[in-house]
């Protein structure tokens, strides 16, 4: 569940909040060794959406880059960290769409249980570099996580 902040163009120089979101994000990720993965994750956001009267609701979709690294132990208990960049597109009604580059970073704990199944929590931060009509609409997410993960 996404809730931030939007970077975009007014007179006023004021800093809006964005409405809180809803986001999907599956990912596959590739063990290099016990310690480092890297992989792949399309994200789509819901509800993209400034604080601000004439705002356009919007839908993001990111496509990240991952590198994780975590902390190995013989328990249930697995810490790690994630950093991803990206790039991502923001479909707005009745507008242009923006678009840009995309970075973000994740704290994590996995809890193992049978076999190669695992549930996680994370908290994320995911700071966007998009524009549209020549002008910044950049939101940045603290983004907290749940999910079951499968390993093989």
């Amino acid at each position: 569940m996404p809730v931030g902040w939007f970077e975009m163009p007014d007179f006023a120089n004021r800093s809006f909040r964005a409405y809180p979101a809803l986001g999907f994000s599956p990912f596959i990720d590739y063990r290099l060794n016990r310690y480092f993965s890297v992989g792949l994750s399309p994200e789509i956001t819901l509800n993209v959406i400034p604080n601000r009267s004439d705002y356009h609701v919007g839908e993001m979709l990111l496509l990240d880059a991952r590198l994780q690294v975590r902390y190995p132990s013989e328990g249930r208990f697995e810490p790690y960290a994630i950093a991803t960049g990206g790039y991502s597109v923001i479909w707005r009604a009745d507008t242009s769409s923006a678009s840009g580059p995309a970075v973000g970073g994740t704290f994590g704990l996995r809890v193992k249980f049978a076999g190669g199944h695992a549930v996680f929590a994370e908290v994320s931060y995911q700071k966007g570099f998009q524009t549209a009509d020549g002008g910044a609409y950049r939101p940045s997410y603290v983004i907290i996580s749940a999910g079951w993960q499968v390993g093989f």
